[in-house]
């Protein structure tokens, strides 16, 4: 049986004690003040909370490369591989009468601002060639489930502590990988020969399909992104000439990151041991019942938080007739699941409308710009357990007691969709019904009796 509990008021009452600015804000009109209509708050609709998982996530398209492992105590071992072609920076030829000689060949890369986990700790970072074309899906995207073959020995790799937010004379550290010399020496060759492959994109590509950044198997420290753009992300070839105008000259040639649609991220968990260990397709449900009253939301895998709310129609059947003056989602972390060094709450997040199989149907926007519609964010500085998050649902729920609300519709709650793509944020939502800090509709429905 749905729930609904009823707090009849006056209005000078609860105008008095509601203090909500979106409310003072309506035009409430004269009939409110006649004895035959009703402001009643409810807030004790069922809410059924669930964790899904939504495959296929977009991870191209990016202005980073994500790469790293951890593991964490609520989602597993959590690992990020990256992919990106090579493009040829414009070609490069040399002379043989200039006498070149190979010094060096290194991967350079910034930190971007985004990491997750643990930067004290030691990582490692190893880059592969792919060795099968990177191709497109039919759409023009690559996907958080997309791999390809890489050849198991490494170009190169490196060990180290991120520490990412570290700086230099103002700016960020950035990450050198050294590469093959036999690598590096091949490409010396080949420019020396004027070889095709040093001038043709097309042989270029043949050539090196690409790289892969990848963690160490074992490793439980961060993931991190790294910046991509032509002059933030190359492979740098280090040479000099004996002979010719540049005697004496220290030279290098870089290969940039490819094009955008190209450079993407694949994600990987191992959820076994976890609250999550049973989840594991799309069309699943995994009821916050059975994960001890948590629900889960992560970046990258595409763990989403659905609720549905099964009675939301009856509100429509109280008195002879009604008007939704605000309604309000509401959702609580879970408090010791988070903290701002090691695991930062998110700032926001985005709502979807969904089905029984959990597809994105409809991103909710708010209605006067047409933007998506974002989560707010209230701190409880004094007790941790005490913040949450807040979504103003007001538009949602009058179309649905308009239309009517179809039984196998739901409300998928994502990280904003840079983050979904390109991050391992993750949150840990509480829904205990025993307490007062589960999933919540706060609806201000005015009545006429």
């Amino acid at each position: 049986m749905y729930k609904i509990s009823f707090y009849l008021l006056f209005l000078s009452v609860f105008l008095a004690s509601c203090n909500t600015d979106g409310f003072v804000e309506h035009e409430l009109g004269n009939n409110l003040i006649d004895n035959s209509t009703d402001v009643r708050l409810i807030d004790t609709f069922t809410i059924n909370a669930s964790t899904v998982i939504v495959d296929s996530l977009a991870t191209s398209g990016t202005s980073v490369i994500t790469v790293g492992q951890y593991v964490d105590p609520y989602f597993g071992v959590v690992k990020a591989t990256g992919f990106t072609k090579i493009g040829l920076g414009g070609g490069l030829t040399l002379e043989k009468s200039n006498d070149p000689v190979f010094d060096s060949i290194v991967l350079i890369t910034y930190f971007d601002k985004k990491f997750y986990g643990d930067t004290l700790k030691t990582q490692t970072i190893s880059v592969h060639r792919v060795t099968e074309e990177i191709k497109l899906n039919d759409n023009g995207k690559l996907y958080n489930v997309d791999d390809f073959a890489i050849d198991s020995e490494p170009l190169g790799e490196k060990t180290f502590e991120a520490r990412p937010l570290r700086t230099k004379n103002g700016k960020k550290y950035n990450l050198r990988i050294k590469l093959s010399d036999d690598f590096g020496k091949k490409l010396i060759e080949m420019a020396e020969d004027h070889d095709d492959i040093m001038k043709s994109v097309n042989e270029w590509e043949n050539f090196l399909e690409g790289i892969s950044l990848r963690p160490g198997d074992n490793d439980d420290a961060a993931i991190l992104n790294f910046k991509t753009s032509d002059t933030l992300f190359n492979i740098r070839l280090y040479y000099h000439e004996i002979s010719g105008e540049n005697s004496g000259k220290d030279l290098h040639h870089d290969f940039p990151a490819g094009a955008s649609p190209f450079i993407f991220s694949n994600y990987k968990s191992d959820r076994t041991g976890t609250l999550l260990e049973d989840l594991v397709d799309r069309e699943f449900d995994l009821p916050s019942e059975q994960t001890n009253n948590l629900t889960f939301m992560q970046g990258g895998i595409g763990l989403m938080t659905k609720i549905r709310i099964p009675h939301l129609n009856e509100l429509s059947k109280i008195g002879k007739s009604g008007s939704l003056l605000s309604a309000e989602l509401v959702f609580y972390p879970e408090p010791g699941t988070y903290s701002d060094e090691l695991y930062p709450l998110p700032a926001s997040f985005n709502l979807y409308v969904t089905d029984e199989e959990n597809h994105l149907l409809l991103l909710l926007s708010n209605p006067t710009n047409n933007v998506p519609l974002t989560s707010q964010f209230r701190l409880d500085n004094e007790y941790q357990e005490g913040s949450y998050y807040s979504f103003d649902v007001t538009n949602y729920v009058n179309s649905r007691l308009s239309a009517g609300l179809d039984e196998d519709e739901g409300l998928l709650i994502s990280l904003p969709t840079e983050s979904l793509s390109s991050s391992t944020d993750r949150i840990v939502l509480t829904n205990d019904h025993k307490s007062d800090f589960e999933f919540k509709l706060r609806a201000t429905y005015v009545v006429q009796k």
